[in-house]
């Protein structure tokens, strides 16, 4: 026999505090950091000399020459509510802390990395930008994201990103 309705609202409201009470975290935890200037990302195991994200440490260990990482990878997929509280996790590419300390990790590596992360241009201009950085630590351009998706459910895309206008140009 199956559970019982209420036993499966109750557990459903659990999982619903538990994941607001850990978005709250990463709200604070993104507001501190990005007022001491620092990257929001989380690291896993990283070098003594400066943290790799673990993705791409096995990604370099096992001889990847490019590693394209997920659509902002720093966190979860915010879009699925329409709230303020994620353009306090914009950084302006590629002078955000993020980018720079991501060119330091494909030079460390020897590897091309495209970096996806919640862009800001001006004041209230956001992109859903992808920095493209080479082997070598260089930063060779962006791409920000022409289709914006606003659909139900779970894609409000266009409250968070501006449509693209850089056209293709790496």
């Amino acid at each position: 026999m199956g559970v019982a309705p209420n036993r499966r609202i109750r557990a459903s409201a659990r999982a619903q505090n538990i994941e607001a009470s850990a978005s709250m975290a990463l709200d604070a935890r993104a507001k501190a950091l990005k007022a001491a200037g620092q990257p929001i990302i989380s690291f896993g195991v990283g070098e003594p000399d400066f943290p790799t994200p673990a993705p791409i440490k096995q990604a370099a260990d096992r001889g990847a020459q490019i590693c394209c990482l997920q659509e902002i990878f720093f966190g979860p997929y915010f879009c699925a509510e329409q709230t303020t509280r994620w353009y306090d996790t914009t950084e302006p590419v590629p002078d955000g802390p993020t980018i720079k300390l991501m060119m330091d990790v494909a030079k460390k590596h020897r590897m091309v990395l495209i970096v996806p992360i919640y862009e800001v241009d001006l004041p209230g201009v956001y992109y859903n930008t992808a920095a493209v950085i080479d082997e070598t630590g260089t930063y060779l351009g962006k791409y920000r994201k022409h289709h914006i998706p606003h659909c139900h459910p779970g894609f409000w895309e266009k409250f968070y990103f501006t449509p693209g206008n850089l056209g293709y140009p790496v």
